[in-house]
């Protein structure tokens, strides 16, 4: 009776240990929310060529992102498809590298960029720190540079570049959230 009982108190105290350090708390719902500031940014110019498409051309796992503006209330504007150069000696773009999506009003917009063969192109460059967020459990870099949010990440094998513009923090965490849902 006595070996029950203390094995019941050995119990007891490994369990209160665990709720005590969160190791039952659910990543997905945790969010922490590091944003770098970027001091100068510079553009750049790529060889690429975009083709405008309608959203039902998306592919299935890309297709859902498209209503990822209802939650900060931007209608999707635009979808396009990116493409580079298979051989940099030809005319041609043929190599379909991106997605994006484009959300907005009068005031705000938000881009999505998806690449499944490595990061999307960027028609910019800037330096600052990379220190970490998680979003929805997912690992992420949160940039700022003046009212302007970029969001890299990756997630199923995607690689996004979200950047808003007039969004608030909260409004760009909820849009990235719905956006890898």
């Amino acid at each position: 009776m006595k070996k029950r009982s203390s094995v019941i108190a050995v119990l007891l105290i490994i369990a209160l240990a665990i709720i005590v350090s969160g190791c039952g708390e659910n990543p997905k719902n945790e969010q922490k929310v590091v944003v770098n500031e970027i001091e100068v940014m510079a553009s750049a110019k790529i060889l690429a060529e975009s083709k405008v498409i309608e959203k039902d051309e998306l592919p299935q796992d890309i297709k859902k992102i498209s209503e990822a503006g209802n939650v900060i209330k931007l209608p999707l504007n635009m979808v396009s498809e990116v493409y580079t150069k298979y051989d940099a000696e030809k005319d041609e773009y043929s190599n379909l590298h991106d997605y994006k999506l484009l959300f907005s009003d009068e005031t705000k917009t938000a881009q999505v960029s998806i690449c499944k063969k490595g990061a999307p192109l960027r028609d910019y460059f800037f330096q600052a720190e990379d220190n970490k967020s998680s979003l929805g459990g997912t690992e992420a870099t949160i940039y700022k540079y003046t009212d302007r949010y970029i969001v890299r990440l990756v997630k199923d094998e995607m690689n996004f570049d979200i950047e808003t513009n007039g969004l608030s923090e909260s409004e760009m965490v909820s849009f990235v959230l719905e956006v890898i849902k």
